[in-house]
C-alpha cells in the first residue's frame, strides 16, 4: 500500500486504521456529500410524488442505492424486498439537482453492483452500534484500492443548527457486499457543535480537534460542505488544518496539552460533548 502523498490508502502502524493521502480524503469527502445530498433530496420527491413513509414501509422499501442512467445522469434508486429479494422500486432520476422526477415502474433488475451496493448498506445497518447513536445515514462509495466498498455510517441529526462531528463510523466491505473486512471509528467522543455559538472574531470557522489522528478525516470535508461552513480541526501531531468548500490546507500549529484534550490556540470556536439525542434512525 501506498504512504502518503500516494493515490492509495495505507495503514497505521500496529493498528488496523486505514489511512489516505490529502487528495483522497477531500475526494472521499466530496463524495459523501454528493450521495447524501441526492439521497436527501430524492426522499423529499418519493415522498411528494410516491406516498408516506408508512405506506412505503408497508410496500417493503428498504433502501436507497447511488447510480447513474446511461446517459450520466445521477439515479438514487429506492430497492423493496419481494418475497426476501430486492428489486427495484421507484427511481428518482435527476437532470440536475433541482429537477428531479419519479419513475414509479423502473425496468429490469438490480445490477450486480447495485445489489452489491445495496447488500453492503443493509449489512453494516444491521451490525451499527446503535445504542452510542440513534440517528445514522449509509452511504456506500467504491474502495479506493479493490473492488469493496467504503461504507459510510454518518451520525446525523435533524437540527439544522447543529454539527455532529462524533460518531461517524467507516467500513470496509467486500465487493459482493456480503463480508465486513474493516470496520473503524473516526471518532473519539460525540463531538456536536453548535454554529450559534461561534464567537466574534473565529471568522464564521468552527473548531474541533480530531487527536487520534494526523490529518483531519473525509467526514470532517463532508461537513464543512453540508453545513456551508468552514472547519478548523487540530490533530495529534499539533497541526491545524482549515477545512472549506471540499479542501483542506495545514494553516499553523498548535499546542496541545498533556492530557490530549485542552487545545491552547488563537482559533476561536465553541465546542461541547452532547448526549446522543432522542431521535429517530434515519435513512
Amino acid at each position: 500500500m501506498m504512504g502518503a502523498g500516494g493515490c492509495g490508502p495505507r495503514r497505521a502502524e500496529h493498528s488496523n486504521q486505514r489511512l489516505f493521502d490529502l487528495r483522497t480524503i477531500e475526494s472521499l469527502g466530496r463524495q459523501i456529500y454528493e450521495q447524501d445530498r441526492y439521497a436527501a433530496a430524492a426522499t423529499e420527491i418519493l415522498f411528494r410524488d410516491a406516498g408516506t413513509p408508512e405506506s412505503l414501509t408497508r410496500e417493503g422499501l428498504a433502501g436507497w442505492v447511488f447510480t447513474r442512467s446511461k446517459q450520466g445522469r445521477i439515479v438514487v434508486r429506492f430497492v423493496r424486498e419481494s418475497d426476501g429479494r430486492p428489486e427495484p422500486a421507484y427511481d428518482i432520476t435527476f437532470s440536475s439537482f433541482r429537477d428531479g422526477t419519479c419513475d414509479r415502474k423502473p425496468q429490469g433488475r438490480l445490477s450486480r453492483n447495485e445489489l452489491a451496493q445495496y447488500r453492503a448498506k443493509r449489512l453494516v445497518g444491521i451490525n451499527l452500534p446503535r445504542r452510542e447513536w440513534p440517528m445514522y445515514n449509509l452511504v456506500a462509495l467504491p474502495d479506493v484500492e479493490g473492488d469493496g466498498f467504503l461504507v459510510y455510517a454518518l451520525a446525523a441529526t435533524r437540527d439544522p443548527n447543529l454539527v455532529v462531528v462524533g460518531g461517524h463510523y467507516r467500513f470496509t466491505v467486500s465487493g459482493d457486499g456480503e463480508k465486513i473486512l474493516l470496520a473503524e471509528k473516526l471518532f473519539r467522543s460525540f463531538l456536536v457543535l453548535d454554529k450559534r455559538q461561534v464567537p466574534e472574531g473565529s471568522g464564521n470557522c468552527l473548531f474541533a480537534t480530531h487527536l487520534g489522528w494526523d490529518t483531519p478525516a473525509e467526514t470532517h470535508v463532508f461537513l464543512t460542505l453540508l453545513h456551508a461552513q468552514p472547519l478548523h480541526v487540530a490533530t495529534k501531531n499539533g497541526d491545524l488544518w482549515r477545512i472549506e468548500k471540499g479542501n483542506m490546507r495545514r494553516v499553523g500549529h498548535v499546542e496541545i496539552a498533556s492530557d490530549g484534550v485542552r487545545v491552547r490556540t488563537n482559533v476561536v470556536a465553541t465546542v461541547s460533548d452532547r448526549k446522543p439525542p432522542d431521535e429517530d434512525q434515519a435513512r
